[in-house]
């Protein structure tokens, strides 16, 4: 359990020091860009470094950490119009989703039930970041066999 709430901590420092760091590079044509990739690369660094824990326990760190911007993506899918949320929660999730606005915009497409392509994706953007946490936290298993050995 410690180990969750630790990695849990982690990516959320990822995620916030990445917001800062994205909004403050904006300024600067391509850098926003250059730090959405390191953004990832950071990701995989972390998603790779839970290679020893249970798939339970990825799952787990998973919804604990997408699991905000998840229930505000289907609030957005639902429809759901209760106040506070139905204003606001287009502007939270594009707030989570920061370290991958820079990305997320050259994705300028067709309107789609009256919406921009980008508008979906940002929807899309806890479950892909999971998935891929998911997937690179899946430890890679080489057969020595077919290695390529040296021949001195």
């Amino acid at each position: 359990m410690v180990q969750i709430i630790l990695r849990v901590s982690r990516l959320y420092i990822i995620q916030l020091f990445a917001f800062l760091a994205i909004w403050l590079s904006s300024y600067y044509p391509g850098m926003d860009i250059f730090l959405s990739i390191l953004y990832f690369l950071l990701i995989a660094l972390e998603a790779r470094s839970a290679q020893n824990l249970k798939k339970r326990d990825i799952l787990i760190i998973i919804i604990l950490w997408q699991g905000p911007a998840a229930v505000l993506g289907l609030m957005l899918l639902s429809g759901m119009n209760a106040g506070f949320w139905s204003m606001n929660a287009p502007f939270l999730l594009e707030f989570w989703a920061t370290p991958l606005v820079a990305l997320l915009t050259c994705f300028k497409g067709p309107l789609l039930a009256g919406k921009p392509l980008y508008y979906y994706c940002i929807i899309a953007t806890p479950v892909l970041l999971g998935f891929y946490y998911y997937l690179l936290s899946i430890p890679f298993l080489l057969k020595q066999k077919n290695s390529i050995r040296w021949p001195f």
